[in-house]
């Protein structure tokens, strides 16, 4: 089960507010699924960006597992990072 990314999720109703790139809002939830968001009142002009939370929380196109270059497990940090493999085994249909 992939996690949602807010820390106050609840079952339902609206939970505490939460903060994103594009802003603050209170995500409306429902039966644990976040349904929809309101952006914070005070935000004179809040991006349309914001109404996309609840589709992405669990879409195909979501990270849900780390990708490590393969480089960096056996080296550590270092040059080539556009170039390097990365490993992706945990992340299912990616190579």
């Amino acid at each position: 089960m992939i996690r949602p990314a807010f820390s106050a999720v609840q079952v339902s109703g609206s939970a505490r507010l939460s903060h994103t790139h594009w802003g603050a809002f209170t995500p409306e939830v429902r039966d644990g699924e976040v349904i929809g968001v309101t952006p914070i009142e005070t935000d004179l002009d809040p991006s349309p960006l914001l109404q996309n939370i609840p589709g992405s929380i669990r879409h195909q196109a979501r990270v849900t597992a780390p990708a490590v270059r393969r480089g960096w497990l056996r080296e550590g940090p270092g040059p080539a990072r556009s170039v390097a493999p990365t490993n992706t085994s945990r992340c299912p249909g990616m190579s």
